[in-house]
């Protein structure tokens, strides 16, 4: 069986003496969707600090692809395959999604910063973008001004940046936020395809039913704690959701 990309065990977090996570753990498999979903907005807030390595647990490991990055920094993180989301979206005025998009391929490719600002992106740059803006349905608007999309078109160009990294784990948070319901599902879709074909997937989600039809794998955060159902299909996911949001299970 193939190692899991992301696995997290025993986490605890805590705030003075509050506990915000306890004894967290799950596993996010190299191939698939894995939506993580909740009632409290800071259950899931706390645990993408942690992984991104903008909060250290108390207690508790993360191995990324059977690697330890409990202590990494985000940078070496982000060395060691993970990318994430970032909203709201860097706003570009005055360039193109493409030019956008390969300068951000150029920065990640270029090992000083002072010739990051000393050179434009090269046409090697500008093919990946183009193959990226292909990758999430943006293709056909490569010349536009990013201030020019709507909220859904942000979010498919936020994935575009994190995918530029070629990660091993993307995690995407709340990107369907501010979204009509037609286009959230076309997100989703979205997110299942890039995840079957790689990388892997971990996406943060309010609306727990858009996720729970969607995802391959969902892990629900209860009172600071992870539960992950053990079936698929609709009856794990009504499981779930009684248990998140119903305070019982079946």
């Amino acid at each position: 069986m193939a190692e899991p990309v992301l696995r997290a065990e025993s986490l605890d977090v805590r705030a003075g003496t509050a506990t915000d996570l306890a004894s967290v753990s799950f596993s996010v498999e190299p191939v698939g969707l894995t939506a993580l979903i909740g009632p409290d907005a800071w259950d899931k807030d706390t645990l993408v600090a942690v992984l991104q390595g903008r909060r250290r647990p108390a207690r508790g490991t993360l191995r990324l692809a059977g690697r330890p990055i409990t202590g990494m920094t985000p940078d070496a993180r982000v060395r060691q395959g993970l990318a994430w989301t970032t909203r709201p979206l860097l706003r570009f005025a005055t360039t193109t999604l493409i030019d956008a998009l390969a300068l951000a391929i150029h920065a990640l490719r270029t090992p000083s910063p002072l010739d990051f600002w000393r050179l434009r992106p090269s046409r090697p740059s500008t093919y990946a973008a183009l193959a990226l803006l292909d990758r999430v349905g943006l293709a056909d608007c490569a010349d536009a001004a990013p201030d020019s999309l709507n909220e859904a078109r942000r979010a498919r160009l936020d994935i575009a940046r994190a995918l530029a990294a070629r990660p091993r784990l993307l995690i995407a948070d709340r990107i369907t936020e501010d979204v009509s319901p037609s286009a959230s599902r076309e997100l989703a879709s979205l997110l299942h395809s890039l995840a079957q074909a790689g990388p892997a997937v971990l996406w943060i989600e309010d609306d727990a039913m858009l996720a729970l039809e969607t995802a391959d794998q969902v892990v629900v955060l209860v009172d600071g704690r992870a539960l992950v159902p053990s079936a698929a299909g609709r009856e794990a996911s009504e499981q779930a959701l009684d248990a998140a949001f119903l305070g019982r299970s079946r």
